[in-house]
């Protein structure tokens, strides 16, 4: 049975070794396309950012090819400057980030969907970046969960996401840091617009922590995709 199609957004969060990052990366966004997945995001390493924009570039068409979304976690003004160049689908970063008002700027002046992470936080450090991006025609997700992998049941952080008051302009998120796949059911249902998931082509290759593998992953999607439908049309 194939899943019925909701609008909700699903991300497969991807990473690779040192050595062929760029190629998994490419890879995993390939299997994360056939899984269903809309996009995908890396935090890549320090090592990395200093790479020509060029191979930056390469990435994101390469990733575009399997028809999803490139999304790009960044930490600074300057990483800002360059995916804004590179034309990622969107940016990514930590609340709990020690940035000044200048990074909060950059990101709203890149005019790019920001996904702000509030990894064990009920989104309360999220305020003053949300104040500075309320200035600019930016869209904005907060994303709940937790930073510790794999984390307990009773951290996953579905209980922010369902006690989180937010604007019109504002989107709620989950990402899911269990390695089973099944809290970002409890987060559809909740209402989350936007879930993400670890992901890893398999079990035996480096990737985030806690990743599902391409079948994990794919029922998982299907899954969410199936509730969302559900709860759109109760």
């Amino acid at each position: 049975m194939s899943a019925p199609h909701s609008d909700v957004l699903v991300i497969a969060e991807v990473a690779g070794p040192p050595e062929g990052w760029w190629a998994t990366v490419a890879a995993s966004a390939r299997a994360a396309a056939e899984a269903g997945v809309n996009a995908v995001r890396v935090d890549p390493p320090r090592s990395l950012l200093a790479a020509p924009v060029e191979a930056w570039i390469e990435l994101r068409k390469a990733v575009l090819r399997s028809d999803v979304d490139f999304l790009v976690t960044v930490s600074s003004a300057e990483d800002v400057s360059v995916f804004r160049r590179v034309g990622v689908g969107g940016l990514a970063t930590s609340v709990s980030n020690e940035v000044g008002e200048a990074f909060w700027e950059a990101l709203g002046a890149a005019h790019l969907p920001v996904f702000l992470l509030c990894d064990g936080d009920s989104g309360g450090e999220a305020q003053g970046p949300l104040e500075t991006l309320g200035r600019y025609d930016v869209g904005v997700t907060l994303v709940f969960g937790q930073a510790e992998r794999p984390a307990a049941p009773e951290c996953l952080g579905l209980g922010r996401l369902q006690e989180a008051t937010v604007g019109s302009r504002i989107a709620c998120g989950f990402a899911d840091r269990s390695g089973t796949g099944w809290p970002i059911l409890a987060a559809c249902v909740l209402g989350a617009d936007v879930l993400e998931v670890p992901f890893g082509l398999s079990s035996y290759l480096p990737g985030p922590s806690g990743a599902l593998d391409p079948e994990g992953l794919r029922r998982a999607v299907q899954g969410a995709r199936y509730l969302a439908w559900a709860r759109a049309h109760r």
